[in-house]
């Protein structure tokens, strides 16, 4: 990884004294967010956009395995502190979610309206599968459903 990216992306951050995991305060991004309603830090280096949490764990750590997330200790989505950070599953973001409750652990009840507002935004390329998911408050596996038309086949 380029130094100037690594020393760019540090130049972005700031230390929150009210926030805190484990006695170390909260390394606030203050650069880019994402403008699609969840306001995740974003970082561009070269031709790449990360996910400030993210990118902070890969110059802290090294690449994310496939199919793992980048999970908050301290539940504050701007932080990227590597010290609050750890890797999870798919499976375990949801249930971290839960646990923090941040999202209910009963599935809401969709109706066609729903649908057709879940594949627009979909089809935006905004948002990953995740984050509708949370925000209609359904699991990743049935938003995939109705993202690929595997349920709701007949909603337009």
């Amino acid at each position: 990884m380029d130094e100037k990216y690594i020393r760019r992306f540090w130049e972005k951050s700031k230390t929150n004294y009210e926030n805190s995991y484990n006695g170390e305060f909260c390394q606030e991004w203050t650069g880019g967010k994402r403008e699609n309603g969840d306001e995740y830090g974003v970082f561009r280096y070269g031709t790449k956009i990360e996910y400030s949490h993210r990118f902070s764990w890969i110059i802290t750590n090294g690449e994310i395995p496939a199919g793992r997330f980048v999970l908050h200790h301290c539940d504050n989505r701007w932080c990227v502190n590597p010290n609050h950070l750890f890797l999870g599953t798919a499976k375990e973001n949801t249930q971290d979610m839960v646990n923090k409750k941040r999202i209910g652990t009963r599935e809401r009840k969709l109706n066609g309206k729903d649908v057709v507002e879940i594949r627009k935004m979909w089809n935006s390329g905004k948002f990953f599968q995740h984050e509708l998911a949370e925000k209609f408050s359904v699991s990743i596996s049935h938003m995939f459903n109705i993202i690929n038309n595997n349920s709701w086949k007949k909603v337009d």
